[in-house]
């Protein structure tokens, strides 16, 4: 599991495999945290949570969710949030943070600028069985192996980031 510092502000200081790339994947278990929860905190990157096994709630600036196995989170950059549990339980988390710059160039500058906008929603969820489900998870999946396995860079890469 991938832990970074928290600042006085509550920010998290995330780094990134390459240097030069900032994505970062990892797989997190609700064993990873013995206190039940982590902290409170924010930062500039996307966050994306895919929900593989069992359940958990986020708290995304003070709203709190309940995600359930096949669930799709995605985290507007700087939105306050953590992850808990209300009652022990096995459950499995891929994550992944992306920096907004690196798909600044994805799509339209009017949809990047989108989510970037002060106004742009805190969070989205997609819920298992959606219909976009299947091929989100599936996108997601892919970028989710390739960066974890650090095969950052190239056509194959940049296809999954257009993706």
């Amino acid at each position: 599991m991938q832990t970074y510092p928290i600042s006085d502000d509550y920010s998290e200081a995330l780094n990134y495999p390459v240097t030069d790339i900032p994505i970062n994947a990892w797989t997190a278990s609700s064993s990873d945290f013995p206190t039940g929860s982590y902290i409170n905190h924010w930062h500039s990157d996307f966050e994306f949570a895919y929900i593989t096994k069992g359940t958990m709630k986020e708290n995304i600036n003070g709203e709190i969710i309940t995600l359930k196995a096949g669930d799709f989170l995605f985290i507007n950059s700087e939105s306050m949030h953590f992850n808990f549990w209300s009652e022990p339980c096995e459950c499995e988390i891929l994550c992944m943070v992306i920096h907004p710059s690196l798909i600044s160039g994805v799509g339209s500058k009017a949809e990047s600028e989108r989510l970037c906008e002060h106004s742009a929603p805190s969070h989205m969820l997609f819920l298992s069985g959606g219909l976009l489900q299947k091929e989100l998870k599936d996108a997601y999946l892919y970028l989710h192996s390739i960066v974890q396995s650090r095969q950052i860079g190239g056509f194959e890469f940049m296809s999954a980031i257009f993706r």
